[in-house]
């Protein structure tokens, strides 16, 4: 995370490199990303660089946290404007969720977009932050579904958070390869992977899935 010298900044200049940040790795792989550029861009030394951050690793996943905080804020939003109280259906939900989010956060999506599908050398890093930080949402989705009576009691709440979290990581790159998509062209033409019939289709397969694993049995 940044220094306490990043965050002690005048609130004008910290948002100004903040700024850069985004627009520099929403629009660019990690490795074609430099300092050199960072600092050029923000009108900063290289030294006062190293200062606030401990080197593009760790501004990378300061910009990964922002993401997933926002992210989280926006799901909590959604949750209480939402009156669907079926975990499978919302399960459904939270995907178009996910791409308004994107549209709202367009860069922040784009970031997390590429660090999900680009040759970022941080997948486990980056995965990590986000494991952790959707863990607790899904564990109280299904906890509130057993106590609804619609999900099985003999569903652990911790693993079957874990098994949703795996699920919805991989779902984007798994669609990919299915239907033989370039994430770096979906980028470029500012395309939603779930735009398609067929990857709706397929999104359905694995809802359908789940819930036959955990849905109560009437």
């Amino acid at each position: 995370m940044p220094k306490d010298t990043f965050f002690n900044l005048p609130e004008k200049k910290r948002k100004r490199i903040l700024s850069v940040l985004l627009d520099a790795f929403a629009s660019g792989a990690y490795q074609d990303v430099s300092i050199d550029q960072i600092v050029d861009q923000a009108g900063i030394s290289k030294g006062s660089f190293y200062q606030y951050f401990e080197d593009k690793q760790d501004c990378y996943l300061y910009l990964i946290q922002l993401t997933v905080d926002e992210k989280i804020r926006f799901m909590a939003d959604f949750n209480s404007s939402s009156e669907e109280r079926d975990p499978f259906q919302l399960l459904q939900t939270i995907i178009q969720a996910s791409l308004d989010f994107q549209f709202s956060n367009p860069r922040l999506g784009q970031i997390a977009y590429r660090a999900a599908f680009e040759d970022a050398p941080l997948p486990a890093d980056t995965r990590d932050v986000i494991r952790t930080s959707s863990q607790s949402y899904f564990e109280n989705m299904l906890k509130e579904g057993i106590e609804a009576g619609v999900i099985r009691d003999g569903i652990d709440p911790g693993v079957g958070a874990f098994i949703l979290n795996a699920v919805f990581i991989n779902l984007g790159e798994f669609i990919l390869a299915q239907h033989q998509l370039d994430a770096g062209d979906l980028l470029t033409e500012g395309t939603s992977l779930f735009d398609q019939e067929e990857i709706h289709q397929t999104i359905q397969l694995v809802l359908d899935a789940l819930e036959n694993g955990y849905k109560k049995n009437q």
